[in-house]
């Protein structure tokens, strides 16, 4: 059995997650397709979960958290 962060991952990389992005896509109304985070750009799911400069932040104090760095 998937666990869920295994279903969240499996769904990310399908672009599958309700983002603004998806939910426009849709027909779904939302108030704007922009990332609720940094709305500079639309919130796909690579976006905020990658690309966004408030996930950066959020994944780079997790990584001093557990004490691993990442240099990429």
């Amino acid at each position: 059995m998937a666990s869920s962060a295994q279903v969240c991952m499996w769904r990310a990389m399908q672009e599958k997650l309700p983002t603004r992005g998806n939910l426009v896509r849709r027909g779904v109304s939302v108030p704007s397709n922009l990332c609720p985070l940094c709305s500079k750009v639309e919130e796909t799911s690579e976006h905020v979960l990658i690309n966004c400069e408030v996930a950066q932040k959020v994944w780079d104090n997790c990584d001093r958290w557990i004490g691993m760095y990442f240099i990429c």
